[in-house]
């Protein structure tokens, strides 16, 4: 009888709290029923949206549902917009929510993770690698303001590193690169691809003209060629693949041969290896002296500088100046020089006894015998120009030959 009362008293208590319980749920969802009510319809309809997407996703097939960015942007836009208790019930917390706002701020706001310093643009490579082959006398300063001026800011120590990545020495390891230009012209012929000075309307004036010329040249063996006016050098320098001693005449008298240091800077500006210039002792017309020309191509180029000269004194004052290399080019043609009809064989002999740099054999030089002579003396090189390249010179010299020149009686009936 004890049991039997104590499962009774047991059984009333759990309908009891089974009855309060139902009593509780029946209240919860009343509750719910009215808060429902009280909602908008546009409420109503941004839950619906939330919980058909959030349905959706969780009907995929993977065995752990992920969210795409498609998925995100969502859920992000419609979840905001439904009640603060709602929210804490979806399939993304608004923790969860926050972080994916954060990472997206950062993506747009921050910039790309790239280690050490962005690239160098290749352009601007390219144009660094440029100025420093072809112009060996260039430090990094100067690179660096030639590409300043070209609308490129960019540092020496980068411009250095570019250089170095590419094998390229400093400037003063250049020079001496530059140097080697003489080891090419030595024990060659220099061929000189100039129209007549004083016949203005000599039919070979033209760049054009002059640049096939050089180009036959160079074909047939010559180890450079020389070159008047600075047309003709930047033509002849697109023709050829070999040194371009440069120069430019001007007038007839006096110091004509690159006269001063702006027609220096000229040539050398036009692509010149080399410049040749006077470098005799008498007045230019600039007022000024060679050494000031040898320093306004050094400050301002990368060219070489070769000294046209006519006596051993002048060879020797043009090396103190800082002449890289000495021609007799102007012997027979000044007043410290007589007149000779062939070449100053001596002045090449004396001037390659006197000097350490090369010494270039050049004027009125015809035949090879006298090609020979020239380095049997000592020369490091031999200029021949009218004799190979101006058919108007070796025309006139050919037909005092002709019966016909002469005027014989019995020119027409030949010999």
């Amino acid at each position: 009888m004890v049991d039997q009362a104590r499962w009774s008293a047991l059984l009333s208590g759990r309908t009891i709290a089974v009855s309060l319980r139902m009593l509780y749920l029946m209240f919860c969802r009343l509750a719910e029923w009215l808060t429902l009510l009280a909602k908008t319809s546009a409420a109503k309809d941004m839950e619906i949206l939330v919980l058909r997407h959030e349905n959706a996703v969780l009907r995929r097939a993977n065995p752990r549902p992920r969210l795409d960015w498609a998925d995100r942007a969502t859920l992000s836009a419609l979840i905001r917009l439904l009640p603060r208790a709602v929210r804490m019930h979806r399939l993304v917390t608004p923790a969860t929510l926050l972080r994916w706002h954060r990472r997206l701020v950062a993506h747009h706001w921050t910039y790309p993770n790239r280690p050490g310093r962005p690239p160098i643009d290749a352009a601007i490579v390219a144009l660094v690698e440029q100025m420093a082959r072809d112009n060996p006398g260039w430090g990094y300063q100067r690179i660096q303001g030639e590409l300043h001026g070209l609308g490129h800011r960019i540092g020496t120590s980068t411009i250095r590193r570019i250089l170095n990545r590419l094998g390229i020495p400093p400037a003063p390891q250049r020079r001496d690169e530059m140097m080697s230009v003489f080891d090419d012209l030595a024990g060659g012929l220099v061929i000189s691809c100039q129209p007549l000075l004083n016949e203005p309307d000599d039919p070979m004036r033209d760049p054009y003209v002059q640049a096939r010329v050089a180009a036959a040249v160079v074909r047939g063996g010559a180890v450079a060629v020389r070159v008047n006016g600075t047309a003709d050098v930047a033509a002849i320098r697109a023709a050829v693949d070999v040194p371009v001693i440069g120069l430019h005449k001007h007038g007839v008298d006096g110091v004509f041969i690159t006269p001063t240091a702006a027609h220096a800077l000229d040539v050398a500006a036009a692509g010149a290896h080399i410049v040749a210039v006077d470098a005799t002792d008498r007045p230019r017309p600039d007022g000024r002296s060679f050494a000031d020309t040898v320093r306004a191509l050094r400050e301002h180029t990368d060219a070489l500088v070769l000294a046209d000269v006519s006596t051993v004194e002048e060879g020797v004052a043009a090396v103190r100046a800082g002449a890289d290399a000495v021609a007799t080019t102007l012997s027979g043609y000044t007043p410290a020089s007589p007149p000779t009809d062939g070449p100053d064989l001596t002045l090449v002999a004396r001037l390659a006894g006197a000097l350490a740099v090369p010494v270039i054999a050049e004027g009125r030089y015809r035949d090879a015998e006298q090609i020979g002579q020239a380095f049997a003396a000592g020369a490091h090189s031999v200029v021949m120009g009218n004799a190979v390249t101006s058919p108007l010179w070796i025309t006139r010299r050919l037909v005092p030959a002709t019966p016909a020149a002469a005027g014989s009686p019995d020119a027409a009936a030949g010999p």
